[in-house]
């Protein structure tokens, strides 16, 4: 899923905290490169724990999700608590998704270098 599909939002800092409290993967996420706000998805519960750094950054969040199109999303969402959950989580993934094909466009299989 191409990160572009969430503009103009996009995750940055992405990592995952073993050691924390409550383990899980957390990011930054960033609009016109500002961070407006920080979120935690835990391992032991479904969902998505939010900060947002100002009271303007929440509601330009909401009304940017408010006028996303019925078809956005593949599910049926029920609240605007779970389509929050669901844009960030989305938006974390395609992220991750992408980073990921950078990294396999820069690595080389070993059976591709050479006799092994």
């Amino acid at each position: 899923m191409p990160t572009e599909r969430f503009a103009p939002y996009s995750a940055t800092n992405i990592r995952y905290m073993s050691r924390a409290k409550r383990p899980g993967l957390a990011a930054d996420i960033v609009r016109d490169g500002q961070v407006v706000a920080h979120i935690v998805i835990p391992d032991d519960e479904p969902g998505v724990e939010h900060d947002f750094t100002t009271v303007a950054a929440s509601y330009y969040f909401d009304r940017h999700l408010a006028s996303l199109p019925a078809t956005f999303f593949d599910e049926t969402l029920m609240d605007d608590d779970t389509v929050r959950a669901c844009f960030l989580i989305d938006l974390v993934d395609a992220t991750l998704d992408e980073s990921m094909d950078d990294v396999r466009r820069r690595w080389v299989s070993p059976k591709h270098r050479g006799r092994m």
